[in-house]
């Protein structure tokens, strides 16, 4: 029998939960967390986007975490899964979300960058000063010089 199981008196077995190591404490030999190894993978460009299309089909989200996984595992933490992996990141959106709704509604009644607004978000969304760049509104490069094609001039 393994170590995750039980024998009740009645002689069923029953499948122990057992628990994760916390996200951000779960380093081996001195090495990156899984929320350090989530969060520098979020940040490279374009891969949030790609989770988050994939957000309607089990199989491609997985993948997508399939390969998060892996870099997980060659820095060896292995006891991580895929789908352990989207619900993370879901989380992280959804506290995201949360704090990015409140700056949002204070912005409209004065100062967005009060001091006080920002500590507000780092309580509710932990990585607030990393996922905003990544999930936050990206705005459009508007570059101050045009080009002939963009040109509507006629005559």
């Amino acid at each position: 029998m393994s170590n995750n199981q039980e024998v009740t008196s009645q002689g069923h077995t029953h499948r122990q939960r057992t628990r994760d190591l916390p996200w951000d404490r779960d380093s081996v030999n001195g090495g990156p967390t899984s929320i350090s190894i989530l969060l520098n993978w979020l940040k490279t460009r374009g891969n949030y986007a790609r989770w988050d299309a994939a957000s309607f089909v089990r199989h491609e989200r997985e993948q997508v975490c399939m390969e998060i996984l892996t870099l997980m595992q060659t820095q060896g933490i292995t006891h991580r899964h895929a789908m352990s992996i989207s619900h993370r990141i879901q989380l992280l959106r959804r506290n995201y979300n949360t704090a990015r709704e409140f700056i949002n509604h204070a912005r409209g009644n004065g100062n967005g960058n009060d001091p006080i607004l920002l500590t507000y978000a780092r309580r509710v969304c932990e990585h607030w000063d990393r996922l905003d760049p990544i999930m936050g509104p990206q705005l459009i490069e508007h570059h101050s010089e045009g080009s002939e094609a963009e040109s509507t001039n006629t005559s």
